[in-house]
């Protein structure tokens, strides 16, 4: 089982702390899209787009790195689940066949 498992804890924390960081960012650049406003330059465009796009630059990026790693994750999650399975449905087989019923 660890073999199997072993890289699942790994892709399931990208999977989770992508889009968080994502969200991070997404933050800072709305932050700074308040600033701007603040500071009364609301009709500065060059310095209002600058937090735009640094929000939904690293929105994307959240987003494109946890997608493709929860398809992985799952995906070997399943074959996990899928070996472990037939594994112990053999077990019991072998146990069976030994006359043991495996109650012991």
């Amino acid at each position: 089982m660890p073999v199997l498992e072993r890289y699942l804890p790994s892709l399931a924390t990208v999977v989770t702390v992508s889009p968080l960081l994502g969200l991070l960012g997404t933050i800072s650049g709305l932050m700074k899209v308040f600033n701007v406003i603040a500071g009364g330059e609301i009709g500065n465009y060059q310095k209002l787009s600058v937090g735009i796009a640094e929000a939904l630059i690293t929105t994307f990026a959240g987003l494109a790195i946890a997608i493709p790693f929860l398809v992985v994750y799952n995906s070997l999650s399943s074959r996990v689940d899928s070996i472990v399975n037939e594994m112990e449905q053999r077990v019991a087989e072998l146990l069976a066949r030994r006359g043991d019923g495996g109650d012991s």
